[in-house]
């Protein structure tokens, strides 16, 4: 186990330690509010946060991303199907694990994120006979 890192006791929760923030997936969510609650982790509190602040990052980096492809982009409407917006699959995972995996179906919740991140919103030029919409 690290230096930095003290023995909890509790030889799960210290493989978890020694094998970093990923790890904790896999502990049941009482173990997860006790290393929270727990004054003697700073140090891997500290990596949490850290990861979280990166993750975070990197998401709205992805939505940056897609909302410039999206405003250069000429979109056109097919019979089949018209686009409405795209979202970085990242960002839809994170979703579903935060609201539950129906947070997308429900309409209030994806306008609320869209107005959010207005970028991800398609905008349909014009459609299969030159219309615009």
């Amino acid at each position: 186990m690290p230096e930095n890192l003290p023995s909890t006791g509790d030889a799960a929760l210290d493989f978890v330690l020694e094998a970093g923030p990923r790890a904790l997936a896999a502990l049941p969510r009482e173990q997860r509010l006790a290393i929270a609650k727990s004054g003697s982790l700073g140090a891997y509190k500290e990596a949490l946060r850290l990861m979280a602040a990166a993750e975070v990052e990197e998401m709205h980096k992805e939505i940056l991303y897609l909302s410039i492809q999206n405003a250069a982009t000429d979109w056109k409407a097919t019979r089949a199907f018209i686009p409405y917006c795209r979202i970085p699959l990242s960002v839809n995972l994170k979703m579903r694990d935060i609201y539950g995996e129906d947070c997308w179906k429900d309409d209030d919740f994806l306008e609320d994120f869209l107005d959010h991140h207005p970028g991800l919103r398609v905008r349909v030029k014009r459609g299969t006979r030159g219309q615009e919409y």
